[in-house]
């Protein structure tokens, strides 16, 4: 079960709306905001092993947040200035929340 008070942390989530290509012939892609979002960090940034054997690297964090909104993979999710690709979610529907890993984007 998600506690309300556990969710302390803000977060936006953006989505791809527009694809299209600049003068130059390069590739554009806008990203409109669809929600913003209370969300928990589960995860840090960490360069070292966890004693489960996970590995997570210095441009990783996980969010736990309630299922509304549906995230999916390649969306972006803003958090204190950093910007961040979601992978896709992992969908607890009977606790009523989702965990999204993501990777620091370097754009």
């Amino acid at each position: 079960m998600l506690n309300a008070g556990t969710l302390r942390e803000r977060i936006v989530l953006q989505r791809a709306e527009h694809v299209g290509r600049g003068a130059d012939g390069s590739v554009i892609t806008e990203f409109r905001t669809y929600a913003t979002v209370r969300a928990q960090v589960i995860q840090q940034r960490s360069s070292k092993a966890f004693s489960n054997g996970e590995n997570w690297y210095p441009t990783a964090r996980s969010f736990k947040l309630r299922i509304p909104p549906e995230v999916k993979g390649g969306d972006r999710v803003l958090y204190r200035g950093e910007t961040y690709v979601a992978l896709p979610p992992k969908v607890f529907e009977r606790q009523g929340y989702q965990e999204i890993d993501c990777e620091l984007c370097d754009e």
